[in-house]
């Protein structure tokens, strides 16, 4: 993928996460680990009995709080971008540089992807 269709591309939230938004405004994001088989049995083994998967809760600073709730499904990567720029008076490049690689962080747990 070049570099213009990856800023073309829309993020957009896995359906099956949850997050929250604290009174301070940071988002808690909680979202299902994917373990191989192994690790899974032993947690299913030690696990109370009401617990159905493993799950992970992932508390954001402001910028990145700030980021995942510009993610509408609407606005392209370079809409977040240029957003996130003027909105934090630094230059497009970093703020290119800061978004992409949280959106790469993001995608890697699963809990974002790219339309």
């Amino acid at each position: 993928m070049t570099r213009e269709q990856a800023l073309a591309c829309t993020p957009v939230h896995n359906n099956i996460i949850s997050w929250q938004e604290d009174s301070q405004g940071h988002v808690q994001v909680e979202y299902i680990l994917m373990l191989k088989p192994f690790f899974y049995s032993v947690f299913k083994r030690f696990a109370p009995e009401n617990t159905n998967e493993p799950t992970r809760k992932i508390q954001l600073d402001a910028l990145g709080s700030h980021v995942w709730k510009m993610i509408d499904g609407t606005r392209t990567t370079s809409d977040i971008i240029n957003e996130f720029s003027s909105q934090q008076s630094i230059s497009s490049q970093e703020a290119e540089q800061s978004v992409t690689t949280f959106f790469r962080e993001l995608g890697k747990r699963g809990l974002i992807g790219l339309r």
